[in-house]
């Protein structure tokens, strides 16, 4: 492949993850093709398949947003082969200092994104987050949630 078109690639997953980490993942709208399909590993909560932009940036973004922050992804390498680029990122935990490693592979048709593999390096990372999640509701859900269990030993 020449090497006029990887170095095109690379750029494109660049600023995919430059727009994303500026103004957040729907701003990579526009470089999704209309047969966007993106694989999500199996080891984390939200993996699945999502066909179609509006699907992926919808369900799967807002699944993933409440274990990571989006726009803190930072892409520490990119390997070009045919029309796939590699990049292993990073992505930040919403508590401390912690990032959860994945690998990315796009999949490029002309100037669009068509298919995106991501594989999460260690899952293990997000088991604890959903607790912390759940630990930082709000007051008052909290005193509802806690009158609702008293509610419900009384009419026992």
């Amino acid at each position: 492949m020449n090497g006029n078109i990887k170095d095109k690639n690379r750029a494109l997953i660049r600023l995919v993850y430059e727009k994303t980490r500026s103004d957040g993942p729907q701003s990579m709208a526009p470089l999704l093709d209309s047969d966007f399909v993106a694989r999500i590993g199996d080891s984390v909560p939200w993996g699945g398949v999502y066909t179609g932009p509006e699907h992926y940036l919808s369900t799967c973004v807002r699944q993933y947003s409440l274990y990571l922050e989006p726009t803190s992804v930072v892409y520490e390498t990119l390997n070009c082969q045919d029309d796939e680029v590699h990049a292993l990122v990073h992505l930040k935990m919403h508590e401390g200092d912690a990032t959860v490693p994945f690998l990315h592979t796009w999949t490029i048709r002309g100037e669009k994104l068509i298919h995106l593999n991501s594989v999460c390096l260690q899952p293990a990372l997000l088991s604890g987050s959903l607790l912390s999640i759940r630990r930082r509701r709000p007051k008052r859900l909290k005193l509802y949630e806690r009158l609702m269990t008293i509610k419900r030993r009384q009419n026992i």
